[in-house]
């Protein structure tokens, strides 16, 4: 494994992008979805980059690329079509310990955005280390074809009830058998139909059952007589 494998929080936190064509376009576009705050840095900018921009969503700064740009960043994204204006990019950036890629060109990145399959909160990334992207493109596309829109919904569900899961399966192996009834069981099957409440009940159910059968949701009183619940 050559490069180490990482997800990055950007909510709220600065983001360069310098180039302000398509493929710019397109990286501001996911940096948005993960909440980053985007500021493009460019000449001009694609149509899409200008509503970005109107909206209120982007910030931009125009021109050729300045260093005093990367001052508040986390992270660089150079996506011109000037290898020497993208080198330069790369070079400042490395020089301020910044993590920098330069699309489309290995050598001259710190870190590679790999292809994902999105079932957010559930994501898979796929990388080839640059050497074969368009390997990664294809392993993407067919999990794109096997893994059901549903699962994202399936894994917040799963989120948001750990806690009552952990608590009504405290022991290791009875919490995994637990979690193989979720994703495989009448849960899964619910949601891949679209019905979410029906999903949430089950699993509600399912909860209240383990509960009940907990030994110490049970109260004894003299001389030998169960009551639940206490």
């Amino acid at each position: 494994m050559t490069l180490f494998p990482i997800f990055s929080d950007l909510k709220n936190r600065p983001v360069l992008v310098v180039g302000g064509g398509e493929v710019a376009a397109r990286k501001v576009q996911a940096l948005l979805q993960a909440e980053a705050l985007v500021t493009v840095g460019a000449p001009t900018l694609a149509p899409a980059l200008r509503d970005a921009v109107a909206a209120g969503r982007i910030v931009h700064c125009p021109g050729r690329f300045d260093p005093a740009w990367l001052e508040q960043a986390w992270l660089v994204i150079a996506a011109t079509d000037d290898r020497s204006a993208n080198a330069e990019v790369y070079e400042a950036a490395s020089t301020r310990r910044l993590f920098c890629n330069v699309v489309d060109d290995p050598a001259l990145s710190s870190f590679q955005v790999p292809a994902i399959v999105d079932r957010s909160p559930l994501v898979i990334a796929i990388s080839s280390s640059g050497v074969a992207p368009v390997l990664a493109r294809r392993l993407r596309e067919r999990l794109e074809s096997l893994l059901d829109q549903s699962l994202g919904a399936l894994a917040g569900l799963a989120a948001r009830y750990r806690g009552q899961i952990r608590e009504r399966h405290r022991e290791l192996g009875a919490r995994r058998r637990f979690y193989d009834w979720l994703l495989d069981g009448p849960v899964a099957t619910a949601l891949r139909r679209a019905r979410p409440q029906e999903a949430e009940a089950a699993l509600r159910q399912a909860l209240s059952q383990a509960e009940a059968r907990r030994p110490d949701a049970w109260c004894w009183s003299a001389p030998a007589r169960a009551t639940p619940g206490c």
